[in-house]
């Protein structure tokens, strides 16, 4: 990817061979072969390093299927925080992956129905598994690293009043090279990305909870309501009220 995407779904990963790393929530992420891998495509991400012999297969969920699981309130906190959750080794899973694609793509409305239910079970067998601790990420060159503290001050402060300058400060970097590394890096600004999280944050609150427009702009780090609007019409094409409905609907 030449520059960082996002979407509103649960994203499922299995690499069948080679390597792959993701830069996300401020993170590199290494995606190991035969482990399936969940996280919130909500979390700008972005493959950066991929093998000649990498091949993937990746399935996205709607959130609100996803959430409809009911599975456990832990697994779901650390998906909705950014987390790369990934499962313990199982032979099956490659074969399983496989018959999940092929299925989806047979245009089969039946097929893709029992994929649905298997990926749900498996997911619920997933979500038992105690969290792994260890973390996916390999250590970053010295310009990723101070891109990966950017991305990372703001994934942890972006609810907060914050200013770029102030986050840039804290690398030590001249402000135009740190915004042109950040801009190179990820493919958005760092005023982008740091609306882009207030903007998810806010997407998951009117999809999982009855709060008042105002209280979710305030608590995802917006001023003001009409600053919220702008911002969500802008990147959702939509205003909150209507997104809120949609999901409701789905």
């Amino acid at each position: 990817m030449r520059k960082g995407h996002l979407h509103h779904e649960i994203e499922l990963n299995y690499l069948f061979s080679g390597t792959i790393t993701y830069l996300a929530h401020g993170v590199l992420t290494a995606i190991r072969p035969g482990r399936l891998v969940v996280f919130w495509g909500a979390v700008p991400h972005q493959v950066i390093e991929k093998s000649k012999d990498a091949r993937m297969a990746w399935i996205s969920i709607p959130l609100p299927w996803f959430l409809g699981w009911s599975l456990s309130e832990t697994f779901i906190r650390q998906l909705l925080q950014g987390r790369f959750i990934q499962a313990k080794q199982d032979l099956l899973d490659a074969k399983t992956c496989e018959r999940w694609c092929n299925d989806i793509a047979s245009g089969s409305v039946q097929r893709s129905e029992i994929a649905l239910l298997e990926i749900e079970a498996r997911i619920r067998r997933q979500a038992l598994e105690p969290l792994n601790r260890r973390a996916l990420a390999r250590p970053p060159s010295q310009s990723m690293a101070k891109v990966e503290y950017m991305a990372r001050y703001i994934a942890t402060h972006y609810r907060e009043s914050i200013y770029i300058r102030d986050v840039i400060a804290e690398t030590g970097l001249n402000p135009a090279y740190a915004t042109t590394l950040f801009r190179k890096s990820c493919g958005m600004t760092l005023q982008y990305y740091l609306k882009l999280h207030r903007i998810f944050h806010a997407q998951r609150l009117l999809a999982t909870t009855d709060s008042k427009i105002i209280d979710v702009a305030l608590e995802s780090g917006f001023n003001s309501v009409s600053q919220f609007y702008d911002a969500f019409n802008h990147i959702c094409r939509e205003s909150p009220r209507k997104y809120r409905m949609r999901m409701r609907e789905r």
